[in-house]
């Protein structure tokens, strides 16, 4: 029997964490790796909300670890992101597949990077996951931390030895941090001798993003760090081309006027 989303009562034992329940379901041969409507099991659940001792025995009784819900994110990828390291700890001991990707190819570090969870992305990375792993924007959980503010994250991912590497559009880590205003990260990416000056595909610069998004601490310390105050982007080239070809029609219209 299910609701309207399709969900088992094991479904619901599982979420609401009551072990209990989900041991008596599971012993009257309920389906244990039943899917709702967006293919989330009884584990995925359990796994979501933090409930450890749910999770254990679902495990125990070979559910499906790695299953995958219609975003192809499994079980791990929501502990991760929801900062149950304990849960997190239990799966991949129990053969999570850590790398495991998303239909953005988010793996499970992406996740808890973008959402600062600092211990669990230790102990993803001091378990081998990916420390460069790229999505389908080509970010590494590093764009996400520094996109985000999380400058622990940054600190740490850096020392274990992230590269500086650019995502979609050609943006560094740095750009990430100066558009969304982050002047602790875009200071400490700056010291870790982040290029100052580097040019996304628009030929835009930290500086560009962070005036553009009116960001004044960073654009104070972007100028006295040495930044070019003067650098133009692709945009600005770009306007300037469309202006001149307004003058040449009007001038064409003139012309075609005076011969009539």
């Amino acid at each position: 029997m299910v609701n309207i989303i399709n969900q088992t009562p094991l479904h619901l034992a599982a979420a609401n964490g009551h072990l209990s329940v989900v041991e008596y379901l599971v012993n009257q041969r309920v389906e244990i790796n039943a899917k709702d409507k967006d293919d989330w099991t009884p584990l995925h659940y359990a796994a979501e909300k933090g409930h450890l001792s749910v999770v254990e025995y679902l495990v125990n009784r070979r559910v499906e670890i790695n299953a995958k819900d219609k975003d192809d994110r499994t079980p791990l990828h929501y502990a991760a992101a929801n900062g149950h390291l304990s849960v997190v700890e239990y799966l991949v001991n129990q053969k999570a597949d850590i790398n495991a990707k998303d239909k953005d190819d988010w793996t499970p570090l992406h996740l808890a990077a973008e959402k600062g969870h600092l211990c669990i992305v230790e102990y993803l990375v001091n378990r081998r996951a990916e420390i460069n792993a790229k999505d389908k924007d080509d970010r590494a959980p590093l764009h996400y931390a520094a996109n985000n503010g999380h400058l622990s994250i940054v600190e740490y991912l850096l020392h274990q030895g992230a590269g500086f590497r650019y995502g979609i559009n050609g943006q560094s880590y740095l750009h990430f941090a100066a558009a969304n205003g982050h002047l602790r990260v875009v200071e400490y990416l700056i010291n870790q001798k982040a290029d100052i000056n580097a040019k996304n595909n628009d030929y835009c610069t930290p500086l560009h993003l962070s005036a553009e998004k009116g960001h004044l601490s960073v654009v104070e310390y972007l100028v006295n760090q040495k930044a070019d105050i003067n650098a133009k982007s692709q945009w600005v080239d770009f306007l300037y081309l469309v202006r001149l070809l307004f003058i040449l029609l009007q001038q064409m219209v003139i012309l075609v006027l005076l011969n009539i």
